[in-house]
């Protein structure tokens, strides 16, 4: 008995982490673990906010036959929040392929998309964790590679780095450190795999807003 009864916790345990790690997707927020992300009211983004990105390139056949017919269809799974009337798993045709006709046989072909707006854990990776003031990033803000290991923390004040920061390579070498000279002025300085210095240049911060 104690034997069944530990199993059905194990089970229970199990299925409560897979809906937790999950992201629902809606219209004007995500949800994760029971809390609220990337909430965006009159347009604005306020709050807790999570970067992150779909690791999915699956897709699936979806076959059928009728009267003197064969349909073939390769569908793509989109995650996205749901729109009035879509329901998740609905599959939407988006793109067919001229009739064909093969020995009498006529073939529908094309390609399509199956709506769905929840993220399961094994299909996205946490990029980038921080908040929002007034659609402008605030404070402390950790970016991460797909493999868990440290991109960047950058300290942001109205949108902007507050101070300098270190952008590291996947593997955990220093790859570019930047540094700030004045309020206007940073230095950028770029090294190799070896964290040998190989250039330094003075730029505004305009110039290297790709890098923050």
């Amino acid at each position: 008995m104690s034997k069944v009864i530990l199993t059905i916790l194990l089970f229970l345990t199990t299925v409560c982490f897979a809906q937790n790690d999950t992201i629902y997707l809606f219209e004007n927020f995500i949800e994760l673990n029971g809390n609220n992300y990337n909430i965006i009211e009159n347009e604005v983004k306020n709050g807790k906010w999570i970067e992150y990105s779909i690791d999915d390139n699956t897709f699936i056949y979806s076959l059928g036959s009728g009267k003197n017919a064969h349909f073939h269809y390769t569908i793509y799974t989109e995650y996205r929040p749901l729109k009035n009337g879509e329901y998740s798993g609905i599959e939407l045709i988006t793109y067919e392929n001229p009739v064909d006709t093969i020995n009498g046989e006529i073939i529908y072909s094309g390609n399509g998309i199956r709506i769905v707006n929840k993220i399961p854990s094994d299909k996205y990776y946490i990029t980038g964790k921080g908040n929002y003031k007034n659609n402008k990033k605030e404070g402390k803000w950790n970016y991460l590679y797909k493999n868990g290991k440290i991109n960047k923390d950058i300290f942001y004040k109205n949108g902007l780095p507050k101070k300098g920061y270190i952008i590291f390579r996947p593997e955990g070498t220093k790859m570019i450190e930047i540094k700030k000279v004045s309020n206007g002025d940073w230095e950028v300085i770029k090294y190799d795999e070896s964290e040998k210095i190989i250039s330094r240049e003075i730029k505004n911060i305009d110039e290297f807003k790709m890098i923050y």
